[in-house]
């Protein structure tokens, strides 16, 4: 029996590399804290290369813990659906 894809890798590996790569999609939440707290596509790149900490809520939600470009700390709440989504930043 053949498995997919998915059922080998788990979603936090699908979601690591779709952040290294750029390869995401954000919520209109996400859009918003992003601008209110000057968060760039690149500061959530750089957390996927930085990260020091990741968790999976009771939610299912995925919580990455790592640093913006400049250094700073930047969580990301994500989750998995057939592609990377981003649910909001802080």
């Amino acid at each position: 029996m053949q498995m997919a894809a998915h059922e080998l890798k788990s979603d936090i590996e699908f979601i690591v590399r779709d952040l290294k790569r750029n390869d995401f999609e954000l919520t209109g939440h996400a859009r918003k804290r992003m601008q209110e707290r000057c968060v760039s596509r690149g500061d959530i790149v750089n957390v996927s290369q930085t990260f020091r900490k990741i968790e999976k809520q009771d939610s299912g939600k995925i919580k990455i813990m790592g640093l913006d470009r400049s250094g700073d700390d930047l969580t990301i709440i994500c989750v998995y659906e057939s592609g990377t989504l981003i649910v909001t930043v802080y």
